[in-house]
């Protein structure tokens, strides 16, 4: 290549860097930036939620409170039937409360036993001790009244004798008398260990015979039976081993009604008691019941076992119950309103930005440039963002940041005399 055509080249590239450096600062003008321009409009941030319907009140159903161990079900009443008051709802297997009665009749049984035949022979004892006392008291008796202590009469050895011999007498009349209390004290322990043991197998049988009274349970007031599931899912049925205490049926009062619903963990940010929400029962699309959260639940859990995807659950206080439409158990959907704000300046999640940790919008000034502006957020919803402070309305602003635009011409412009020079690299 000649020296002039190289020198030409240089020059047009020369000329194009110049050009492309004046033309840069064009990039943050509404040709090159998308721009938006703020309105005063109404922001409602809502979410879906999805539950069902339960009664605010509700008796449960266990088995018998003084069974003990687990109980079969023999019989269930259908779930979603109507009771009426005292009408039976489930039944239980009795065989296992008829074997603890008569284990318990025979323990009480055998206790008595014991106690009888121990009073029995504790007796015979104290009455042989009793002679054994009375004997020896006679014998003192006789030994104080021939005591031999006179010296003029008696020797001295006759004499020590006849006071070992009392000596003697009035040791086995206290060891006679201290037989009989400690046989007496023994004894009053021994009756009273099987009385306890009498007591406790009494306790039992009563237990066993109440339990068999309450293997039939009835419905303490008329209502609509709710079978309970477990974590699994499954309703109780026929054959299940059920434990005291445990939540078997629901008898709900149907006079006032609430829903549970479950909002993605996602979109409960904001999420408070007092919101608004509206509910539609699925089975009637067509009606709208007005709402208001009661509770939110404190920790998210997941509602299918093993799913990563977590839910509050969400209590809906509704402002009426309508009875001949809504029943436990019904699905519905719900919209939950965490935010209505009324003429604020509303604006596209892509107009905001954020500088040094804050949001941030960037604003058309007069000369078409943009600058940065922070701004207070009011409330923030799926693709839009409700601002409490900073912009007023007809603001125009950037939907892309001008400051990377700019610096990506400036980029283009400063690498394009490369291309210029031949083979489309630098000598």
């Amino acid at each position: 290549m000649s020296r002039r055509k190289l020198s030409a080249l240089l020059a047009a590239g020369v000329v194009a860097l110049a050009l492309l450096a004046w033309l840069a600062p064009s990039a943050s003008s509404n040709d090159e930036v998308p721009t938006w321009v703020v309105q005063l409009d109404e922001f409602i941030h809502q979410v879906p939620a999805e539950g069902a319907l339960k009664a605010v009140e509700a008796t449960p159903i266990t088995p018998p409170t003084n069974a003990q161990g687990a109980m079969r079900i023999a019989w269930i009443a259908q779930d979603g039937s109507r009771v009426a008051k005292d009408d039976v709802v489930i039944r239980f297997d009795p065989s296992e409360l008829e074997k603890q009665q008569l284990d318990a009749a025979g323990q009480v049984s055998r206790a008595e036993l014991k106690i009888e035949k121990h009073e029995t022979e504790a007796n015979t004892r104290i009455r042989n001790l009793g002679r054994d006392a009375e004997a020896a008291g006679l014998a003192l008796e006789m030994a104080r009244q021939f005591e031999s202590n006179d010296e003029l009469i008696y020797t001295r050895i006759e004499i020590i004798e006849s006071e070992l011999d009392t000596q003697l007498a009035e040791e086995r009349k206290d060891h006679a008398d201290s037989s009989i209390e400690a046989e007496t004290a023994t004894s009053r322990v021994q009756t009273d260990l099987y009385r306890l043991e009498k007591g406790k197998a009494m306790r039992s049988l009563k237990r066993a015979q109440e339990g068999l009274d309450g293997i039939v349970v009835r419905a303490p007031h008329a209502g609509v039976l709710v079978i309970q599931r477990n974590w699994q899912g499954n309703p109780v049925r026929v054959g299940d081993m059920v434990w005291g205490q445990q939540k078997l049926i629901e008898i709900p009062d149907l006079s006032a009604m609430e829903a549970e619903v479950f909002v993605l963990e996602a979109d409960a940010g904001g999420l408070a008691v007092g919101d608004v929400a509206r509910v539609v029962i699925e089975a009637f699309p067509d009606r709208i019941f007005e709402a208001e959260v009661e509770r939110v639940a404190s920790l998210a859990k997941p509602r299918l076992r093993g799913s990563p995807v977590q839910y509050f659950s969400v209590i809906l206080k509704l402002a009426e119950t309508v009875g001949e439409i809504m029943r436990p158990g019904q699905r519905v959907r719900a919209t939950l309103v965490l935010d209505e704000l009324k003429a604020v300046p509303v604006i596209p999640r892509q107009a905001l930005f954020e500088r040094d940790g804050e949001p941030v919008v960037y604003r058309q000034t007069g000369d078409g440039s943009f600058e940065p502006v922070p701004v207070e957020i009011a409330a923030a919803g799926l693709g839009r963002v409700a601002v409490a402070a900073g912009l007023d309305a007809n603001d125009v602003l950037a939907l892309a940041d001008p400051t990377a635009l700019t610096s990506k011409l400036s980029n283009e412009a400063e690498s394009s005399p490369a291309a210029l020079l031949p083979g489309g690299g630098t000598r």
